[in-house]
């Protein structure tokens, strides 16, 4: 295990090995420690070329363009018949003439079928009589296309913008670490690191619980020195909650506990969201609810206990300014039926940040027939209503339109044509 203590004295190697196998998260600090070696992580891309991380190797290529990555930028090229992806072709252009000669010899090498080499090579600006000869013949054969390239390769062209890879990654992040064996997770829950225990004890969420995990896991909830690991730890306690009753008592009094962290209550909130009826949950929910720091978690275990009547408490936030409150109540508007505020949710689907739970809540409890016939034809409304669905988003909408006819009693229409998730 590397720890962001020891990423100094790593090698790039190591800390792209540990990042590809969901051990290290991708964010500023391992981003400055990979920048500090760029050599290094050339060589691994070289050594590497089938990842499962191209465009973050990308996006540091990008960041400091080095000729030694050229023998990865040219193999991953040559792999795509059709458009490359644009980080690929900015990274040629900020690496400027080095490209040249590589990607002169790729295009000999698909003349019959260059696809947007002739276009890298047009970004790169530099006059050569062979990038010309390549024009030309483009402009023979397609005058459209011919003409664009033309226009890209003559353009006069400044200093380009400093790439910043920082702006599209967290200062600090924990890796995902649900793929990985329990005793490994186990390790993670150990840690010196607040964010590996953070990203260890959400690992355990949603899942059933062996019983060798119980007792690290009440040990985090009970002592851990980070309220959100607390939180999370009782919250991954959940499948435990309906078999043992001292457990429960123990997280309902903790609940109540107004003088305990919001972080803490807050996953307990969550983990208990199927006992609202029991003395004193619902009422210490509510009063969650009225800390601003405790609202998301407090209309997350709302929604999570299927209530309906906990809809005054989920309408005022579905435009709340706070982003976690907000991704809450419309997934909570959703799960709960609030038909009156599809109109609301709709209009979040113009979001980047909320599209996904808006179309997901959208499908949930928009006014509409709930029937297996009706629900291809309420997908089609959907995408027409959304401007078009990408893939992953035809995935949601499929996976909340079967969800509704579950909650009818009814059989789903669409599982058992794309296997689906919403997270």
């Amino acid at each position: 295990m590397i720890t962001p203590e020891q990423y100094s004295s790593a090698t790039a190697a190591q800390l792209l090995d540990a990042y590809e196998n969901a051990e290290i998260a991708f964010d500023h600090r391992l981003i400055r420690a990979l920048l500090g070696q760029m050599d290094g992580v050339a060589a691994w891309a070289n050594e590497n070329i089938d990842n499962d991380i191209l465009h973050e190797l990308l996006e540091l290529f990008c960041q400091s363009p080095t000729p030694a990555a050229l023998p990865f930028l040219i193999e991953f090229a040559g792999q795509y018949h059709d458009e490359l992806p644009e980080e690929l072709i900015e990274a040629f252009t900020r690496l400027g003439a080095p490209a040249l000669e590589p990607l002169l010899q790729l295009y000999e090498g698909r003349k019959d079928d260059p696809g947007e080499i002739p276009f890298a090579l047009a970004c790169l600006h530099i006059r050569d009589p062979r990038v010309e000869e390549i024009i030309g013949a483009m402009e023979a054969a397609d005058a459209e296309d011919g003409k664009f390239l033309r226009e890209v390769y003559s353009d006069t062209v400044g200093d380009m913008e400093p790439f910043d890879i920082f702006q599209h990654y967290a200062e600090e992040a924990a890796p995902d670490l649900r793929g990985h064996p329990l005793g490994r997770r186990l390790e993670f829950l150990a840690s010196g690191d607040v964010n590996y225990r953070l990203a260890a004890a959400a690992s355990f969420i949603d899942t059933e619980l062996d019983d060798e995990c119980v007792p690290p896991l009440l040990t985090c909830a009970r002592g851990d020195e980070h309220p959100m690991v607390r939180g999370l730890a009782w919250q991954a306690l959940e499948s435990r909650v309906d078999g043992d009753k001292e457990l429960r008592a123990e997280m309902k009094a903790k609940l109540a506990d107004t003088a305990a962290d919001f972080d803490e209550r807050g996953g307990i909130a969550v983990a208990l969201a199927q006992h609202m009826a029991e003395a004193g949950v619902r009422e210490a929910v509510e009063q969650l609810h009225t800390v601003p720091e405790g609202r998301a978690r407090a209309i997350e275990a709302m929604w999570r206990s299927f209530d309906k009547s906990f809809d005054s408490f989920v309408v005022p936030h579905i435009e709340d300014p706070d982003s976690e409150v907000r991704q809450q109540a419309i997934l909570a508007a959703g799960y709960l039926g609030l038909g009156s505020e599809a109109s609301r949710i709709e209009k979040q689907f113009q979001d980047p940040d909320f599209r996904d739970d808006a179309l997901f809540a959208y499908a949930l409890c928009c006014r509409a027939e709930v029937s297996r016939p009706f629900m291809k034809k309420q997908l089609r409304q959907i995408d027409k209503l959304a401007n078009g669905l990408d893939e992953e988003e035809v995935k949601t909408v499929m996976q909340a339109l079967d969800l509704r006819l579950e909650m009818h009693g009814l059989k789903p229409v669409f599982s058992s044509e794309e296997g689906h998730a919403h997270d």
